[in-house]
């Protein structure tokens, strides 16, 4: 059987399965999942698989009032959740782009992304963070202005 991962439509046939065989152990039933716990379930990645779906079902019913909603679950499976939805975002964003737009804005983003972390690292020391790049300290303020990072 492939991983949840890559099965996430039945993420929310097995959260059902799980809410009502929780309910039959313990006796306390909620009264199902509401659609936006659906879609964190859907969206969320499971490296636990199946296993780890079911901690999350029975830990959101020791915690729910009535029916499940994202606030029962946990805030890291809500927030990967959200983090791949936005992913999935970009990325179809970067669908309707032509390939050269598409990976130009790729870069600029990883370029952005790398500079600012890497200049937080050496708190802002652009010598140190061109050494750690592996970059002359000029092709290093290059990109820092190419890419607008944040620079404080």
């Amino acid at each position: 059987i492939p991983p949840l991962r890559d099965r996430t439509g039945d993420a929310d046939h097995l959260a059902q399965h799980f809410l009502a065989s929780h309910g039959d152990r313990t006796g306390r039933r909620a009264t199902g999942l509401a659609p936006e716990s659906v879609h964190v379930l859907r969206q969320y990645r499971w490296p636990g698989n199946v296993r780890e779906l079911e901690h999350v079902i029975d830990r959101a019913v020791a915690v729910a009032k009535d029916e499940i909603r994202p606030e029962d679950l946990p805030p890291e499976v809500v927030a990967a959740s959200a983090a791949s939805a936005a992913q999935q975002e970009r990325t179809d964003e970067l669908a309707a782009l032509s390939f050269r737009d598409a990976k130009d804005r790729s870069v600029q983003a990883f370029e952005r992304r790398y500079v600012t972390a890497l200049l937080r690292a050496t708190d802002n020391n652009v010598s140190e963070a061109a050494r750690r790049a592996g970059l002359d300290r000029s092709n290093f303020r290059r990109i820092i202005k190419r890419s607008k990072a944040d620079v404080d």
